[in-house]
């Protein structure tokens, strides 16, 4: 309409705590001027070992292994991660236009996870049910490596403690 002004555009930003069964998960939640949330997550911990899931020697290349590793500070390592609205974990690791995804290959049981430039496949998005990440491509459970420092891979979801991950800032 001529003569009407619009507000300048806003950004309000807002830190929930949402307590889940057996686990919690913390992350803001930034709510842009176009009505659209951009949800930031600092770590993807598991609750069985304490570890963090890391992409292996912040690689950016294509194929790298995510690891089960000892939780450090996320802006030192390739342990800082984001969920977008589309269910992509995306790296901190922004090697190129469309960053860094966790990707589930094949979406095969067993399959190791890898670090994979995001396309928005059904290998790369993935929901939080409570307290497990569950992989679109096959219905399948990120789950926590048996030692320190081995490949997260995807497993047949079955609520164990390996199954369990908090999503939080460090």
């Amino acid at each position: 309409e001529v003569g009407t002004t619009r507000p300048a555009p806003t950004m309000a930003v807002l830190t929930a705590r949402m307590n889940l069964p057996s686990s919690s998960a913390s992350m803001s939640l930034m709510a842009l001027s176009d009505s659209t949330w951009r949800i930031s997550i600092t770590q993807v911990r598991s609750s069985s070992t304490s570890r963090c899931a890391e992409v292996t020697d912040n690689s950016t290349s294509n194929g790298a292994v995510v690891r089960d590793v000892t939780c450090e500070s996320y802006s030192a390592t390739g342990q800082g991660w984001r969920l977008d609205p589309g269910g992509l974990l995306i790296s901190r690791i922004d090697a190129g236009d469309h960053g860094k995804c966790l990707d589930a290959g094949t979406g095969a049981v067993g399959q190791t996870v890898l670090s994979w430039d995001c396309h928005g496949g059904a290998n790369q998005r993935w929901t939080l049910s409570g307290t497990q990440l569950v992989n679109a491509v096959a219905g399948l459970c990120l789950q926590s490596a048996d030692v320190a420092g081995g490949p997260l891979r995807l497993a047949a979801c079955n609520g164990s403690a390996s199954q369990r991950w908090e999503l939080r800032p460090q």
